[in-house]
């Protein structure tokens, strides 16, 4: 083992800083400096050498600068190839991070718990990260990806693989209340969504997703509702939405009701499944038509919900014209039957929601 000292003339500017006082590195066979420790005494600005006694440093070992929390800008030389499992871990005071190109992957726990950090790059190099690397940043809010990236893009500050087929991290500072995982994506990523900010109540899962990785929506603090598009992913792991401070219901359609196991099941062992179909509208089951131009009309809606019944809006075959626009509250099957004036099927009808019946 040996140690570099790194010392900054006052009137020089901080280049370097001055607390900074030393890193430990070993130098192999093949003359390549692994820096192996930081103190954690260390704060400010650190510039890592790409070369150290005349030899090129090309590797960070784990943990290396773990826990130095004093450390708020860190510039890794364009000479490392490896960054090794949990090598900045708990840096909490890191608002900055510069890694090079030429590396490849994202290893375990890299960033865990450097909480200050707003933003990652991910170098155009990387062909894996492991998602765990960017647990416990809770004030990360955006990952830029470097052009030229064959395998990772981020919209909107979350990470996707480039073909938008996978969601890699949704950063947990951002401060939506809901998201919308976009038409395309077939699998999220184990970590994916875990520990996500307070604020996030809600996520709708498209159609096409098929896969939900492990510890996915672990740990997410205010998640209440999960809404599917389509039909139960056909792989999800168990564990995927556990720990999680409150109920979470799963929002389903009629149609894909019996994958998730019927309304009021449980699925996956922690959502408890209702079938929902307030955001198209209730489903008119049968109209029937009585002397007198009277008719009774049945819907089906959410349970227990109140809708607003309006006459004059066009939908899809004819419109019964209401005598006057009326209210009718779905029972816990989400049933509910009402008298509506026929005299004039001519134009459309429509049942749109109004807010939930106490």
């Amino acid at each position: 083992m040996r140690k570099i000292s790194v010392f900054v003339c006052a009137l020089c500017g901080p280049v370097w800083a001055a607390s900074v006082d030393d890193l430990t590195y070993t130098i192999s066979a093949a003359n390549e400096v692994t820096i192996t420790d930081c103190l954690t005494t260390a704060s400010g600005v650190l510039e890592i050498p790409e070369v150290i006694e005349g030899n090129p440093v090309v590797e960070i070992s784990n943990g290396a600068f773990s826990n130095c929390v004093s450390l708020t800008d860190l510039t890794i030389p364009s000479s490392v190839r490896n960054i090794r499992d949990g090598a900045f871990e708990g840096c909490t005071g890191l608002t900055a991070i510069d890694f090079p190109e030429g590396i490849t992957g994202m290893s375990q726990n890299l960033l865990r718990d450097c909480s200050s950090l707003t933003t990652v790059t991910i170098p155009s190099t990387v062909r894996t990260v492991r998602t765990s690397s960017f647990a416990g940043m809770t004030s990360l809010t955006s990952f830029v990806v470097a052009d030229g990236s064959a395998h990772f893009v981020a919209v909107d500050g979350v990470l996707y693989s480039t073909d938008l087929t996978r969601i890699f991290k949704y950063p947990e500072g951002l401060t939506d209340v809901s998201f919308v995982i976009p038409d395309g994506v077939e699998v999220v990523e184990q970590n994916a969504f875990r520990d996500s900010n307070v604020n996030l109540v809600e996520v709708t899962i498209p159609a096409s997703l098929t896969t939900i990785g492990g510890a996915a929506f672990q740990q997410c603090g205010s998640l209440s509702t999960v809404k599917f598009k389509g039909a139960a992913p056909s792989q999800s792991n168990r564990w995927a939405f556990w720990q999680n401070s409150q109920p979470i219901t799963a929002l389903v359609s009629p149609d894909h009701a019996a994958s998730f196991g019927g309304d009021g099941a449980t699925w996956n062992n922690h959502l408890t499944v209702q079938v929902d179909v307030a955001s198209d509208g209730p489903l008119i089951t049968s109209i029937s038509v009585e002397p007198g131009d009277a008719a009774t009309l049945t819907i089906l809606g959410s349970p227990s919900t109140e809708y607003t019944c309006l006459s004059s809006v066009d939908l899809q075959a004819f419109d019964p014209i209401l005598t006057t626009p009326q209210t009718v509250t779905t029972d816990s099957s989400g049933v509910a039957s009402f008298q509506i004036d026929a005299s004039e099927l001519k134009k459309f009808f429509v049942v749109e929601g109004a807010s939930a019946a106490e």
